[in-house]
C-alpha cells in the first residue's frame, strides 16, 4: 500500500492513512500488483539502502537505489522539512492542542537553551 501511494502521488504522509484511502478500490488495485522482495542485508531493522524497481506496462525496467534515507544525520531534514513534519503530524491528533503548538519545533531544536522543559510539556497538554 504506502509504495502504491508513493507511486500515485509522489509522497508518504500520516494523510495516507486515512481507513477510506487505505479501502479505496484504485489503492487496493495498484498495491496488489506491487510484491516486495528480501535483500541480503542481514539487519532486518536497516532502513537503508532500499533499491526499487519497477517493471512498467510496456516491459520497461527502471531501477532505483537509496543510499541514505532522508531523514538520516546524513541525509538530514532542513528545518522547514522538519517544522512541516512535526505540523503533518499534529493535525492528525484526534484532541486539542496548546494553540501555541506549532512553536515546539522551534523549542526542541533550542532545547539546551530552555530554562524549564516543562514548557514544553505543556504544548503538548490538550488546551
Amino acid at each position: 500500500y504506502c509504495l502504491a501511494r508513493v507511486l500515485k502521488t509522489g509522497h508518504l504522509g500520516p494523510q495516507d492513512f486515512d481507513p477510506q484511502l487505505i479501502h479505496d478500490h484504485d489503492n487496493v488495485h495498484l498495491a496488489k500488483q506491487i510484491s516486495m522482495l528480501e535483500d541480503s542485508n542481514p539487519d532486518p531493522n536497516a532502513l537503508s539502502p532500499v533499491t526499487l524497481k519497477l517493471t512498467q506496462k510496456d516491459g520497461q525496467i527502471r531501477h532505483k537505489t537509496v543510499d541514505v534515507i532522508f531523514g538520516n544525520p546524513a541525509h538530514a531534514m532542513s528545518q522547514e522539512a522538519h517544522t512541516q513534519k512535526y505540523l503533518d503530524n499534529i493535525g492528525l491528533v484526534g484532541t486539542q492542542v496548546h494553540p501555541e503548538a506549532s512553536t515546539l519545533v522551534d523549542m526542541v531544536q533550542a532545547i539546551e537553551t530552555q530554562d524549564d522543559c516543562r514548557v514544553l510539556l505543556d504544548m503538548l497538554t490538550p488546551a
